[in-house]
């Protein structure tokens, strides 16, 4: 039964990607998109996903404060987690907006990379508008697209298991791309996606339902490697400085102020903006312990052999102490 619904998957997803390339962009949908800013060798590259995780950084940049701080930051976008990774790899980049299960896992490849601090952007499960599930169980045997060995594929573990069920009880294709992600639940190709925000709210607005929500699972975080944070540690104290007035900038400022900044950067229209409803920012701090170790434990659990880029298996004493770096929040807070 599985085998025919993942032949079926593969065949809509190819149908996608070539309607996709003859087809007008749905009015609402998400499209990350390159500002075409020349590449900067001597700036700190980081690395985002069209998500509100990013909106601090791309404030604290819209508004001029790494110019004023003088920060030299160049904000690089990207469409997926492994897109993120891949660049990490090849040192095309020097930091980026990730989550808990990619910083654990990039970190056991080589003990370089370090979490400074976390994130406050929520993730949802969004179901296609025609199916009318009602709750959890009602995903038995249901297509819901993930991304592998991330913080949506741990969230989707945590939904079934909190519904009593088990992983292997629905089907989770990997899709990566997360504009793909929101268009294949609107198009009705899958039954479900764990989407991020604005796609999330995208879904919504164009009659899809949200079922769970990740409030309780705080997943996103700002990584750094090793060596970055000492030979580049000035910088990096003004780019924190930077974050943090930024949040004070979004948590109070009118809800249009920066509507224009996200239609650009998320490349959504009005209606989303004027629907979406902005965490409450807070400056930047530490993960919470429990949720690295927790992750830590899904992923040895899932994942106990290194079949992930051809990382090897995480070590038994493998802790939240080898991981996150609090040199910078400690600096902030002074």
């Amino acid at each position: 039964m599985k085998t025919a619904v993942y032949l079926l998957y593969i065949f809509m997803l190819g149908c996608l990607c070539l309607t996709g390339c003859n087809s007008t962009t749905h009015k609402n949908a998400v499209i990350p998109t390159d500002d075409s800013t020349a590449f900067d060798s001597l700036a700190l590259q980081i690395g985002y996903l069209p998500t509100l995780d990013a909106l601090p950084l791309l404030v604290a940049d819209a508004d001029g404060l790494f110019d004023s701080l003088k920060a030299d930051v160049q904000l690089v976008p990207f469409t997926s987690n492994m897109d993120i990774d891949t660049a990490f790899l090849n040192k095309r980049i020097h930091g980026a907006l990730t989550d808990v299960c990619r910083a654990i896992l990039l970190n056991s490849h080589n003990n370089e990379i370090r979490i400074v601090g976390k994130t406050d952007g929520v993730s949802y499960l969004i179901t296609q508008q025609k199916l009318r599930l009602r709750k959890v169980n009602d995903l038995s045997e249901r297509m819901i697209a993930i991304a592998r060995n991330e913080a949506s594929d741990w969230m989707l573990d945590v939904l079934l298991k909190e519904s009593q069920m088990e992983p292997s009880d629905v089907n989770r294709p990997q899709i990566n791309d997360i504009q793909l992600r929101q268009e294949m639940v609107e198009k009705e190709m899958i039954d479900a996606a764990i989407l991020p925000e604005p796609q999330a709210t995208v879904a919504m607005v164009n009659g899809d339902r949200q079922m769970w929500n990740s409030k309780n699972l705080p997943t996103g975080c700002i990584i750094f490697p090793h060596k970055v944070l000492v030979n580049r540690e000035t910088e990096l104290r003004k780019i924190v400085q930077a974050y943090n007035i930024a949040i004070n900038r979004i948590n109070n400022a009118p809800k249009d102020k920066y509507a224009m900044l996200m239609q650009k950067k998320f490349n959504i229209d009005k209606v989303i903006t004027d629907t979406l409803v902005l965490p409450q920012y807070s400056k930047l701090t530490t993960p919470n312990n429990k949720v690295i170790n927790d992750a830590i434990d899904w992923l040895k659990n899932r994942y106990d052999e290194a079949d992930w880029l051809g990382f090897r298996v995480l070590k038994n004493e493998y802790r939240p102490t080898q991981l996150i770096d609090t040199r910078l929040i400690q600096e902030n807070n002074e």
